[in-house]
């Protein structure tokens, strides 16, 4: 998490993260913020990168998809195979692509956030091949193609917040029994998630969030303005603070940026003289 500082940006938080990917890694290294991985797939093995590196440009917003190409500049360069042939049929109306890549999991093509025309919107999708058809005219488009892939974070347990005998710092309260009502999770220019709850002897419960409104603000199924969303989602707990678990998850190529939770609840400690 990074924010603006006198003179540049700081970092405020960090966390670790576990990647899978489909094929198999053969070789890592990193080069300043971007990470260089060498992969084998099934049809064959491919030189890949992952940037790292948010603040190179903290206004933009890149459509997150595994193996994203850049179409059309990943034609401008005849020494790098990752061509993308995207031809137009006036007959049918579609446009055809295909990948230079035989995909492992689901493939989609959007529309860039920089197009002048059409903003973060899908065109495509397809589960199988390396050839997808859209509807229209995008060989002049700029589009990103790539593939879906899931991306997970699972919420530490919740607890009310008290000073340590000594005073010097902030723990959780065991004594007491925090009966959680809400939660609130604060985004940060973010398009669509889930949320997964796990309540005790309860069935799971998702909740999704999704920045897209059709018919307000202008959106329509052919031109959507608003894509991206700053606020807050709530979705109802009513458990106590021990027997749930929140995941929250999504497998959308638009981006997902959590900087924090807000919950409400009910705090009794009946041990306590003050209650």
């Amino acid at each position: 998490l990074f924010e603006g500082v006198e003179g540049g940006m700081a970092k405020q938080q960090l966390s670790w993260s576990r990647w899978r990917f489909d094929g198999e890694v053969r070789w890592l290294r990193f080069f300043d913020n971007r990470l260089w991985l060498v992969i084998a797939y099934a049809d064959g093995t491919y030189s890949c990168y992952v940037d790292l590196d948010e603040t190179v440009d903290p206004a933009g917003h890149r459509p997150l998809l595994d193996r994203a190409i850049d179409f059309p500049e990943c034609n401008y360069n005849s020494s790098e195979s990752d061509n993308v042939s995207a031809t137009y049929d006036s007959a049918t109306g579609r446009t055809t692509f295909v990948l230079p890549y035989i995909p492992e999991s689901e493939v989609v093509i959007v529309t860039r956030f920089d197009d002048p025309a059409r903003k973060g919107q899908e065109i495509a999708r397809s589960s199988s091949g390396q050839t997808l058809t859209a509807l229209g005219n995008w060989t002049q488009s700029k589009l990103t193609i790539g593939c879906s892939y899931e991306f997970r974070y699972k919420f530490g347990p919740t607890y009310r917040q008290t000073r340590n005998q000594a005073g010097t710092k902030m723990i959780g309260d065991l004594t007491g029994r925090l009966q959680m009502r809400r939660w609130l999770i604060n985004h940060i220019n973010t398009g669509r998630y889930e949320v997964d709850v796990e309540l005790k002897n309860r069935p799971l419960t998702t909740h999704v969030f999704e920045a897209r409104l059709l018919n307000i603000d202008g959106n329509q199924l052919d031109s959507q303005g608003q894509y991206l969303d700053t606020g807050s989602f709530g979705f109802p707990i009513a458990s106590k603070s021990t027997d749930f678990a929140v995941t929250l998850r999504s497998s959308h190529w638009l981006p997902v940026r959590v900087s924090g939770v807000t919950w409400e609840g009910t705090y009794t400690d009946r041990a306590s003289r003050n209650h």
